[in-house]
């Protein structure tokens, strides 16, 4: 199994080569998920996010 990277740069690199992969009728496919499910995907994140960054502070 591949390893994910760890590097942003590296991280893009790898999901670009991906994209360029795939056709374009699933590349559209894809896009629209993303319309539909980043919000989600992105607020969750956000919560997270803010659950971590108080755990490492932690209680005040």
């Amino acid at each position: 199994m591949p390893r994910i990277p760890r590097s942003p740069t590296s991280l893009a690199f790898v999901l670009y080569r991906a994209w360029v992969k795939l056709p374009p009728a699933q590349r559209r496919r894809l896009l629209q998920a993303a319309r539909t499910h980043g919000p989600t995907v992105a607020a969750r994140a956000a919560t997270i996010t803010k659950k971590v960054a108080a755990a490492r502070r932690g209680p005040v």
